[in-house]
C-alpha cells in the first residue's frame, strides 16, 4: 500500500511538471511569435516610411550622382568651378519623398554629397580636358 501511494504521487508530480514544461513552452512561443511580428512590422515601417539613416543615404546618392554629372558637364563645357551655381545643388531635394522626413536634413546631406560629387567629376574631365588639348598641341 505504501508504495502505491508513493508510485501515484510520483506521478501525479510528473504530470504536474509535464503540464508546468509544457505551458512555458507555449508561453515562450507566443513571445518569440510577437517578437517576430514586432521585427516584421518594424521593417517594414523602415522600407515604407523611411527612416534617418534611409534618407541619408538616399539623398547622399542623388546628390553625388547629380553633382557628378554636372561637374563632369561644367569641366567638358569648359565652365568654371562653381557648383552653388547649379539648380540642382540650390534646391538640394532630388528624389526627396515626404516620407523622409526633415526635408532640411534631406538637402543637408545631398548638397554635402553634391559637392564631393562635383568636385570628382570636374577634376576628372578637367584633367582629361588638358590631357587631350596637349595631344592637339604636338
Amino acid at each position: 500500500m505504501y508504495s502505491i501511494n508513493r508510485q501515484s504521487k510520483i506521478k501525479k508530480t510528473a504530470i504536474l511538471l509535464s503540464l508546468m514544461f509544457g505551458f512555458i513552452m507555449i508561453l515562450n512561443t507566443a513571445t518569440q511569435a510577437q517578437d517576430n511580428r514586432d521585427y516584421r512590422e518594424n521593417r517594414r515601417d523602415d522600407r515604407y516610411y523611411g527612416n534617418n539613416y534611409d534618407a541619408a543615404r538616399i539623398a547622399q546618392q542623388y546628390g553625388y550622382r547629380d553633382g557628378m554629372n554636372d561637374g563632369a558637364d561644367a569641366a567638358r563645357e569648359g565652365d568654371r568651378y562653381h557648383p552653388q551655381n547649379s539648380g540642382d545643388w540650390q534646391k538640394g531635394t532630388n528624389g526627396y519623398e515626404s516620407r523622409y522626413g526633415s526635408k532640411s536634413a534631406y538637402k543637408q546631406a545631398y548638397r554635402d554629397a553634391y559637392l564631393q560629387g562635383y568636385r570628382a567629376g570636374y577634376n576628372r574631365n578637367d584633367r582629361s580636358n588638358r590631357r587631350n588639348n596637349r595631344r592637339r598641341d604636338w
